[in-house]
């Protein structure tokens, strides 16, 4: 599928304030389920240094320092994508089972549990009694509750509310949905990321929003795997990933902040086509 992304992310000040070092995770992951052809970014004004490098997580960063002040800051990107259709996702897995040694160190990150929680485990154990110890099916039947079951809300700022919060209030953003499946699926040994991007069906056009989804590495398999638990389906064909990483805050499109005294007005415009 063929996607064009117009993002563009506005800070006015009510005082001039000199920015702090921004970290924009921007660009287009690239990998064999998507080829670039066409990349743009701005920045207003313009950084006094720029350092583009692969973080920890292997997504491209660009660090922005800025010299002096201002009273607005405009990040803005354009960019044309391929998509292609993930491979099928290959043998049989059971709950529980042991990652290979040589990769365990690489995954701990991603498969740290957090705290004890009652509803989050029993939500697993109902989900785990139901797939028979099937990890695939355990992963689809967690994908499609969470969709039924959470009431999508629109956020723009912010990182993801506890998971926990979210299931018991049964409502949240597509990051706190996104959140709450890596959860569960640390809580049965499964290896589990944040992934934010963008995502859209043929025929999008126009205004949008930023997304976030999830992807999980099993034992066994090559290579992660995304599932969408807002709308419950696999992250395939027209998911653009920007970053991803164990925890929501390493994935953050534009990360930054200023210094001074003044209030500021946020304000994120997307726009999707395919």
């Amino acid at each position: 599928m063929l996607c064009s992304i117009v993002h563009r992310t506005d800070y006015v000040y009510t005082a001039p304030v000199e920015p702090a070092r921004h970290l924009l995770r921007l660009s287009p992951r690239r990998d064999a389920n998507l080829r670039v052809q066409h990349y743009v970014l701005q920045v207003d004004p313009w950084p006094a240094q720029m350092i583009e490098y692969l973080d920890v997580h292997g997504n491209s960063v660009l660090q922005a320092d800025f010299a002096g002040f201002t009273t607005h800051l405009h990040v803005g990107m354009r960019c044309t994508v391929e998509t292609f259709l993930p491979p099928f996702p290959g043998p049989a897995v059971q709950l529980g089972s042991v990652y290979p040694p040589a990769i365990w160190q690489s995954l701990f990150p991603y498969v740290a549990i957090g705290p004890p929680d009652g509803n989050l485990d029993a939500l697993g154990a109902d989900l785990r009694y139901a797939s028979a110890g099937d990890a695939d099916q355990f992963l689809y039947l967690l994908n499609a509750r969470l969709a039924r079951d959470i009431r999508h809300e629109f956020r723009v700022a912010g990182g993801p509310q506890a998971p926990a919060q979210t299931l018991f209030e049964g409502r949240g953003a597509c990051r706190d949905v996104a959140a709450l499946f890596v959860d569960l699926c640390r809580r049965q040994n499964i290896a589990a990321r944040f992934v934010s991007g963008y995502q859209m069906r043929p025929g999008t056009q126009g205004p949008g929003a930023m997304h976030a989804w999830a992807e999980v590495q099993l034992p066994g398999r090559a290579g992660w795997q995304g599932f969408d638990p807002m709308h419950g389906c696999l992250a395939g064909e027209g998911y653009v990933p920007v970053a991803a990483a164990a925890d929501a805050a390493a994935a953050t499109p534009v990360e930054g902040g200023f210094f001074g005294s003044a209030g500021c007005t946020l304000t994120v415009e997307v726009e999707l086509y395919a």
